[in-house]
């Protein structure tokens, strides 16, 4: 094994919910079904797009990740990819599953179950 000076768990620097249009942000809500009111950015990664843990004030959590079209092309592409792979997965594999997929040609949107974790720690 060789060390790294990655900064694990500091690799992403992300756009965050509260920058995401508005019309988007109301798209996503309604298709979760409560509103908003607490997002959790997650900084690990190496994607540039949103990833955060939404919280809603019905209490539900969700993982959603998002990309613009126009200024992040090959992470929506990415999105798209691992939307595609997710809904492929048999049912029996241990993985979160994918919830839903907005896609209009200018954001890429990933719902994705929210599974309590933590990142695996590095040697």
């Amino acid at each position: 094994m060789h060390p790294t000076t990655i900064p694990h768990g500091r690799t992403a620097r992300r756009v965050e919910w509260s920058f995401l249009p508005p019309a988007l942000r109301a798209q996503v809500e309604r298709r979760l079904g409560s509103p908003v009111v607490e997002a959790r950015s997650q900084r690990a990664g190496f994607t540039p797009g949103m990833a955060s843990v939404l919280v809603c004030a019905d209490g539900s959590r969700h993982f959603v990740k998002a990309a613009s079209v126009k200024a992040q092309r090959p992470f929506a592409e990415a999105y798209r990819a691992e939307a595609r792979t997710l809904a492929a997965l048999p049912a029996a594999t241990p993985a979160p599953r994918l919830r839903w997929v907005h896609d209009d040609g200018d954001w890429v949107v990933l719902a994705i179950e929210h599974v309590e974790a933590r990142a695996p720690r590095r040697p």
